[in-house]
C-alpha cells in the first residue's frame, strides 16, 4: 500500500513499520535504504527523518447488533464459538493484515505466534486482499468481526450517527501502524519534496486528517473531533523494532502461509 506521487520525488509508506513494509507494497521494492536518512527541511519536533506523518493502532471490530459476547481478548478470538465469524487481510497484500501477523510475534513470540494462527485459522470466514473488500463483507452483515483500525467506529458515529460498530481492547496489547513520507535517494527536486512533507506537517494538513484519513495526527493543533470519543486507546501498544522485522519479515510471511495452507 504504498502512492507514488506524480512527478514529486517522493513516496508516501503505509505499513506497520515501513522499513520492511515497503517491499511489500506497489512501490518495486523500494526499502529504507532507498530514502534520504535526513530531512533538512523539518521544521517540528515532531518529524522524524521518516517523515511520520499519522498512525493508528489495529483491531478487530465488531458488529454489537450481530454479536454479543464479542471476544475478551486475542486469545479468546480463536474460540470455536467464533467459527467462520472473523474477516481479515492477507499479511503478503495489506497492512493491516502485516500488522496483524507482527501482533502475533510480538505477543507470541517466534515459538507462538505459528501455533496461534493454526487455533485461528477455522474462525476465519475469508481473507482478503485489502481492507476494502474486508470491511465491504462486516458493513454488509457478511461476518460480525473484522480486523480493521481503532478509528473505524469513529466514522460510523461521524457520519452515519451510530455506535453499532465498535473496536475490542485486548489486554495482551494492541498493535501500532504508522504512516510515513520519505524522499528518494538522487531525486532531482529534493527540496520540492522537503516543502510538502514541511506541509504534511503543517496544521492545515494535520487537522484534516482525523475526518479523512480517519488516523491520529501526529502533530495536531486542534483538538479531535468529538466522534473520537468512539476510538479506543489502548493501554498497552505493542511494536517490533525495524531491524527485527527487516531480518525477518520474509520468513515469517512464507511460514504463516504454510501454515495457513494447511
Amino acid at each position: 500500500s504504498m502512492t507514488n506521487i506524480v512527478e514529486t520525488p517522493m513516496i508516501i509508506k503505509r505499513g506497520a513499520v515501513c522499513a520492511e513494509r515497503c517491499k511489500h507494497g506497489s512501490g518495486g521494492g523500494v526499502t529504507e535504504s532507498d530514502l534520504i536518512d535526513d530531512h533538512a527541511g523539518c521544521k517540528t519536533p515532531e518529524c522524524p527523518s521518516t517523515g511520520k506523518t499519522r498512525y493508528t493502532d489495529t483491531y478487530p471490530t465488531y458488529d454489537s447488533e450481530r454479536l454479543t459476547s464479542p471476544p475478551k481478548s486475542l486469545a479468546d478470538l480463536t474460540d470455536p464459538r467464533f467459527a467462520g465469524k472473523v474477516v481479515i487481510e492477507s499479511p503478503k497484500t495489506s497492512s493491516p493484515g502485516l500488522s496483524m501477523l507482527h501482533w502475533t510475534v510480538a505477543v507470541y513470540g517466534e515459538e507462538g505466534y505459528l501455533d496461534y494462527w493454526d487455533r485461528l485459522r477455522p474462525n476465519l470466514l475469508t481473507i482478503t486482499d485489502g481492507w476494502s473488500a474486508a470491511y465491504g463483507m462486516f458493513t454488509k452483515g457478511e461476518v460480525p468481526i473484522v480486523l480493521s483500525y481503532v478509528t473505524s467506529p469513529a466514522y460510523h458515529v461521524e457520519y452515519e450517527q451510530t455506535d453499532r460498530y465498535k473496536a475490542l481492547d485486548f489486554p495482551e496489547g494492541m498493535f501500532r501502524q504508522v504512516e510515513f513520507a520519505g524522499i528518494l535517494k538522487g531525486a532531482k527536486n529534493q527540496q520540492r519534496a522537503r516543502e510538502f512533507i514541511d506541509f504534511m506537517l503543517t496544521s492545515g494538513f494535520q487537522d484534516v486528517i482525523p475526518l479523512t484519513n480517519w488516523m491520529y495526527p501526529v502533530a495536531p493543533e486542534k483538538a479531535l473531533p468529538d466522534s473520537y470519543q468512539a476510538a479506543v486507546r489502548p493501554a498497552k501498544t505493542l511494536t517490533l523494532s525495524p531491524e527485527e522485522i527487516e531480518a525477518n519479515n520474509e520468513r515469517w510471511l512464507r511460514s504463516w502461509s504454510r501454515t495457513m495452507a494447511q
